[in-house]
């Protein structure tokens, strides 16, 4: 189902509701009106995914696009109405923690109304997982060097979600040859 994408902007408040899927092709289109809204001076987001049936890595790379160029600027953004599908698809990831998260779109503006004074939000103190890492650094590369930040050192025995649930399929793949 193709992405729509219904903007609402009350003062440095965006609100978007999005219905659909964001997939690759659809999360350009996301990221096009996000980039448009920041750079008309929007540096608060409520965006909500109530309708949203499916989430794919790329639109995980919009949303960490829009937490970056948010640290800068001081901004935030909430998600709301998230199913449990997408949370699962978030933790899975390795970002569940990392976005902040509202049951409703009123809830997520109060958030951001309450939390204006308040740095942008930090992941939590769990380790982030391997893939999310690997995204991070790709949102850190500087285009035009191609130099990024330096991954924190990770213990080999520290296997995230992901990195455990890989290995179950390829036994379980291997086993059945």
């Amino acid at each position: 189902m193709p992405l729509e994408i219904k903007k609402n902007k009350r003062g440095d408040l965006v609100i978007l509701d999005l219905t659909g899927s964001v997939d690759p092709s659809s999360a350009q289109d996301l990221e096009k009106v996000l980039t448009e809204s920041l750079d008309g001076g929007a540096c608060r987001f409520v965006i909500d995914l109530r309708a949203v049936d499916l989430l794919t890595s790329a639109g995980i790379r919009v949303f960490l696009m829009l937490s970056k160029r948010l640290e800068g600027s001081k901004g935030r953004f909430v998600l709301s109405g998230v199913s449990d599908s997408l949370k699962t698809v978030l933790d899975v990831a390795g970002f569940k923690d990392y976005f902040p998260t509202a049951a409703t779109k009123e809830e997520a503006a109060r958030t951001l109304s309450a939390a204006r004074a308040l740095p942008a939000a930090r992941p939590s103190s769990e380790r982030p997982s391997r893939l999310s890492e690997l995204v991070l650094a790709l949102v850190r590369r500087d285009p035009m060097n191609g130099t990024t930040s330096k991954r924190p050192k990770r213990d080999r025995k520290d296997k995230s979600r992901l990195s455990a649930l890989v290995v179950e399929l390829l036994r379980g793949a291997n086993s059945n040859r």
